[in-house]
């Protein structure tokens, strides 16, 4: 009974994500906790959550639209990183993480990775002449070090950038924190999962 009382808070979850009355997956998921009184029920993951969004996309689109939707979402990343690649010669992105496997729902941020020596600030400017907005710039404690990131919307979509030193490219499909696995397209894989 347990996994199906979970199912029914990732579903409501789901719902009041999808419903726009909040603006995060653990929020959405605490509130369909109390909102169903299931408090000793076990709650679902995000990715759970993210499933039932999911369906609820491909049922309110059709097959057709939904393709559409995740390629719209990738086209963001596409022009980002061929702009950035057509720019620094010695600069490669990779987009990594859920999006690389075409997952967009759920709040789901564009993660790019930049394997270069240029600086986050000549990145940055490029970006702007390229008609994107100042981003806001971070840095990420990893399990490599610190490397500059910075975070910018297109299209209501969250991106971040990371700016890699080009020896980390052997570990493009790893995640920087915990070193598991991870799903990586270079701009190549990424065109052609685009059909160009």
């Amino acid at each position: 009974m347990t996994g199906t009382e979970t199912d029914r808070i990732a579903f409501e979850a789901a719902r009041l994500f999808a419903s726009g009355k909040v603006d995060s997956l653990p929020v959405a998921i605490r509130q369909a906790v109390e909102a169903l009184g299931l408090h000793q029920t076990p709650p679902p993951s995000p990715g759970r959550v993210r499933q039932h969004l999911q369906a609820r996309s491909m049922q309110a689109l059709g097959d057709v639209g939904y393709q559409k939707a995740v390629d719209d979402f990738l086209n963001i990343a596409q022009e980002i990183m061929a702009l950035l690649e057509a720019s620094f010669d010695d600069l490669e992105t990779f987009l990594v993480g859920r999006a690389a496997k075409g997952f967009c729902d759920g709040g789901t941020t564009l993660h790019i990775r930049m394997y270069t020596k240029q600086s986050v600030g000549l990145i940055a400017a490029r970006l702007v002449e390229g008609g994107y907005e100042e981003p806001e710039f971070r840095t990420a404690e990893t399990r490599f070090g610190r490397l500059d990131r910075m975070r910018l919307s297109e299209a209501g979509v969250e991106i971040v950038l990371t700016r890699c030193r080009p020896a980390l490219q052997k570990h493009a499909g790893e995640d920087l924190f915990t070193g598991r696995r991870i799903d990586a397209l270079d701009l190549d894989s990424l065109n052609q999962r685009l059909g160009g």
